[in-house]
């Protein structure tokens, strides 16, 4: 089976038997393919049978396990064309976007939520949420950041997040002092929730503010797989 894909053009042709080529044309796109004898195929049968399925796992007729496939990376400049990488014809080698061997990329993606204002010195509140925000879908939870645009002084900044009213964390968020984000915290947070279920409900409460400058601009980031 034979298949040219332009943005105007899909020449495809099924198991054209015979000798000589094919052209179709649409508009100023004209493409031309190549018949296939049938000794042809018999040939390459047997040349894939004989491949190091080890280097060609994409191309193995018969194989114990998984066999690989390419996935299209739209961002991926990887040069030039291996047995790992593939650039199509109808994509200019300037551009970005290419077929990459192996499994699928693991895809996080993102819920970002505004817990205050950017100016207002930020208080402790073990009470009322500083801020609520719903899962869009459900999700397997990788890491809860959080950041501040004016950095606490004298103490750290500790927040909890609950999920459906149910903290999410065996070790709390915490942001150090002079630090403007949990990344660098010297205590990790520990998740005890990894498991969100659509629609669930989000809620931040401040445990701990800095104790000379308090703290402003809180984001809480929720980072996770779409299932």
């Amino acid at each position: 089976m034979s298949r040219i894909i332009y943005r105007q053009l899909i020449g495809h042709e099924d198991l054209s038997l015979g000798q000589g080529k094919i052209v179709q044309e649409r508009g100023d796109r004209t493409v031309s393919i190549q018949q296939i004898e049938l000794e042809f195929i018999f040939r390459t049968v047997d040349e894939i049978k004989a491949l190091d399925y080890v280097r060609y796992g994409h191309v193995a007729l018969y194989k114990v396990g998984p066999v690989f496939q390419y996935y299209f990376d739209s961002l991926s400049m990887a040069v030039p064309d291996d047995v790992t990488v593939i650039k199509p014809n109808s994509i200019l080698s300037s551009l970005p976007g290419r077929y990459i061997l192996g499994p699928l990329p693991t895809i996080y993606d993102t819920i970002i939520a505004s817990a205050s204002d950017e100016d207002t010195p930020i208080t402790v509140d073990l009470v009322t949420t500083k801020t609520t925000f719903r899962a869009p879908y459900p999700m397997v939870l990788a890491y809860v950041r959080a950041s501040l645009t004016t950095a606490p002084t004298g103490a750290s900044f500790i927040l909890d997040v609950h999920m459906n009213g149910i903290t999410m964390f065996s070790t709390l968020l915490s942001i150090d002092p002079t630090e403007k984000t949990s990344v660098t915290a010297s205590v990790p947070a520990v998740l005890s929730v990894t498991s969100v279920p659509d629609d669930a409900e989000f809620t931040v409460f401040v445990t701990q503010v800095g104790s000379t400058i308090a703290g402003t601009g809180l984001k809480v980031a929720v980072t996770g797989i779409k299932l």
